[in-house]
Parts: structure tokens; sequence; C-alpha cells
């Protein structure tokens, strides 16, 4: 795990079609128990590998997701798509009901979003952030 986010770390250049830098963190779920940690701001951080594992291995180990809660947070997220994003709605219906029929397993992002963002990041709990001196 060490090697890969090294590497990645490495690789990454700043994304050509975004307008502002990234920010460090950007708010993930509605309880804001979850932060999505950016890794391109890190890059040049000589710790920010030990940081980010520390971050990801403790997430790991405290949290435990549940199917309800998934689909508790897939409904608010439907809201707001109905709301800000109406014609996109049936996606998300559907892609709701094939998560939920299987499982709600995990997914990668489609070749068209890794494209066009470069999505570069980990799923960490906000308050391990300033305790590892990478808060915002």
């Amino acid at each position: 795990m060490r090697e890969a986010l090294e590497r990645e770390l490495l690789s990454l250049i700043p994304n050509p079609h975004s307008l502002l830098p990234p920010s460090l963190t950007e708010p993930l779920d509605p309880d804001g128990i979850l932060v999505r940690l950016n890794l391109e701001p890190l890059r040049f951080q000589p710790d920010a590998v030990d940081k980010v594992l520390r971050a990801l291995l403790e997430t790991c180990r405290t949290l435990h997701g549940s199917q309800e809660k998934m689909a508790e947070n897939l409904d608010a997220a439907s809201v707001w798509c109905a709301q800000s994003l109406p014609d996109q709605c049936d996606r998300l219906s559907e892609l709701a009901g094939q998560s939920a029929e299987s499982g709600y397993p995990p997914r990668h992002h489609s070749a068209v979003y890794v494209a066009a963002y470069r999505p570069a990041y980990r799923v960490v709990r906000a308050d391990l952030l300033e305790e590892l001196g990478t808060g915002d």
C-alpha cells in the first residue's frame, strides 16, 4: 500500500482543466464524518505518505458502513439531484437500484470521470486531519 501511494503522489500533475487549485479536503457525507483528502496538495510534503496511511488505517479500523446507511445517503443524494441536476435523476435512480440489488458493492469512477477530473484522493475520517497535521 505504501509503495502504491508513493508512486501515485510522485506521478501527480496539476489538472489543466481546473480553474482553482484543489482544496486539501472536501466534505463527503451528510454527517460530516468523512472527507475526501485530495492528494495533489500533499505531493511535495515529505511526510505525506505517512500521514495519509495513518489516516486511512485508522479510518478503516474504526468505521464500518451498513447497507441501511448507504440507502439513506443515496436517498439524500436523490433529493439533492432532483433539485440541482434534474436531468441526471434517472441515471442516479438506476445506479442506486442496481447497487441495492447487488448489496452496494464498491465502484470505480467511470473512464469519462477519470479522464476529465483525474481524481487522486483518499476517504478518511474528518476528525483525524487536525491530529495528523493535515487540516485545512
